[in-house]
């Protein structure tokens, strides 16, 4: 699926839901005890973390890649054997971007609450304190279509990381392909498995022997973002015209442009590259057009790496943690795989 955002069209490049959000009357809102604020002013407070996160996450990304370069031999071999140093910021930016990342999908229940006049639900729906599940109890029109189209994003890739890192005392953990000027970095979540061994989280790295690069990852969650912001303003539509028959239609505005053109601008230098694992597996990507200070951005997902081919000769390295008990950890791809093996 293809998502464009055109400074000519829509007067930002930002999330669709900026257009939107402001132009729904306001007799058809209700700031109930789930959602206090204006659906704007929730979406606007919601992207300003993100914004923070994404701009935080791209500086110690380039930065890292930047000090990993200049460690690496033209060889191939490692001036300093400890860089692990280096990994410190980047994945604590990571770690609160996924956090914010999850808070972003609960903001957008927030603004689907604002929908709700709660003057006639019943009694015991008053009780039900998360947003999402009281949506539920109260058979929220465009909830299961909301749900289903975020589904994927939501359950299977953010909600494993999140609830490790929140409940199962999961740590994320760096690691680093490099061969000459081709240095390729990424992490993975550590959890002891049931041996307690530690090493790739069995929740998220089925096969205990992968992990996530940033050149993919990135851009895999920009898109989701702009994913959401698309999928949000087809559940409030379709909310407003059930409860309503009101039709929403979008206005021209220049919100929050310049910080998404930022975050689009970095993110678009990111280059294509893959950890073994990855170079089967669907990517999104990212093309930002500049007509003379007209920008336009295109989002895709799914699209393949081609070709689907990872280098000989790779050689990687990760950050290890012991616990001070543990006396054995897995380091993900030291293990060979059908894509070959590495050092």
């Amino acid at each position: 699926m293809d998502i464009v955002r055109s400074f000519e069209q829509d007067g930002t490049i930002a999330p669709s839901a900026l257009n939107y959000l402001g132009e729904i009357p306001k007799q058809y809102l209700y700031l109930n005890h789930h959602a206090r604020r204006h659906p704007l002013g929730i979406y606007n407070v919601s992207l300003e973390q993100l914004e923070k996160d994404f701009d935080k996450l791209l500086a110690e990304y380039f930065g890292n890649l930047k000090f990993l370069r200049e460690n690496v031999h033209i060889d191939g071999t490692l001036i300093r054997d400890n860089l692990s140093e280096g990994y410190i910021d980047l994945l604590e930016a990571q770690k609160s971007f996924i956090h914010s990342l999850r808070s972003h999908i609960d903001d957008c229940y927030t603004v689907l609450a604002t929908l709700v006049d709660v003057a006639n639900l019943p009694n015991k729906a008053a009780n039900v304190t998360f947003t999402d599940r009281w949506l539920k109890a109260i058979q929220f029109p465009s909830l299961s279509a909301f749900n289903a189209s975020i589904s994927f994003y939501k359950n299977d890739y953010l909600a494993p990381l999140v609830n490790g890192l929140k409940h199962r005392q999961s740590r994320l953990r760096g690691l680093f392909f490099y061969k000459r000027a081709d240095v390729r970095v990424g992490y993975f979540l550590e959890e002891p498995d049931v041996d307690g061994v530690a090493g790739p989280s069995p929740n998220v790295h089925k096969d205990r022997n992968s992990a996530f690069s940033f050149g993919r990852d990135i851009i895999f969650n920009l898109y989701h973002v702009y994913f959401i912001s698309d999928a949000l303003v087809g559940a409030v539509k379709a909310a407003l015209d059930h409860y309503h028959s009101y039709s929403l239609k979008p206005t021209k505005t220049d919100a929050r442009n310049d910080k998404w053109l930022n975050i689009l601008r970095k993110a678009s230098e990111i280059h294509s590259s893959a950890f073994p694992d990855e170079i089967e597996r669907s990517f999104a990507c990212l093309t930002l057009a500049d007509n003379s200070g007209l920008y336009c951005s295109v989002l895709r997902y799914p699209v393949l790496m081609f070709p689907p081919r990872f280098p000989q000769g790779m050689k990687v390295m990760s950050t290890i943690h012991l616990d001070g008990v543990g006396l054995s950890y897995k380091i993900p791809y030291l293990q060979r795989t059908k894509y070959g093996g590495v050092r």
